[in-house]
């Protein structure tokens, strides 16, 4: 039994990894509003947090 837990822990393991990508929109804003001129679907952490980091002014990027 022992050893059918094993593989089952591995696939549960790498399905979680499979669900940290988040979807990245760049929106720029403006008095007309917001307009999304970018999305992309990201799954490393460091680029999240760089794309994040990146906004300035009216240039935002949200990831969810």
């Amino acid at each position: 039994m022992k050893y059918l837990l094993i593989p089952i822990i591995l696939i549960a393991l790498i399905s979680c990894n499979k669900n940290k990508c988040q979807t990245c929109t760049k929106a720029i804003g403006g008095v007309a509003g917001n307009i999304t001129t970018e999305e992309r679907t990201v799954c490393d952490d460091d680029e999240i947090t760089n794309l994040e980091n990146s906004s300035s002014g009216t240039t935002v990027w949200t990831c969810e």
